[in-house]
């Protein structure tokens, strides 16, 4: 989702300091990364997806935008995915 708003020219911005705290409620509700955990295949077609946007791959309306470069997205949040690694910023 950060990769998509950000081609598309949307800002990304992180407080640097903790401005509000949610806990919700104390029911045992599934999050997302207990429903798309490794073997599922709901998992296998996100991570199929999000390969498709990092190699340019055509996604339609849900692809990456035209406002900015997925490079200069890698420059911004300091992620270089062609050596999977994270770059000091």
């Amino acid at each position: 989702l950060a990769m998509r708003s950000y081609t598309h020219g949307y800002d990304c911005y992180i407080p640097s300091e903790i401005l509000a705290w949610h806990r919700g409620n104390g029911y045992n509700i599934p999050k997302h990364f207990t429903k798309l955990s490794d073997g599922k295949p709901e998992h296998k077609i996100a991570m199929e997806r999000l390969r498709k946007l990092i190699e340019g791959g055509d996604l339609g309306k849900y692809g990456l935008g035209n406002q900015r470069t997925l490079e200069e997205y890698e420059s911004f949040a300091g992620i270089d995915f062609k050596n999977k690694k994270l770059i000091d910023v």
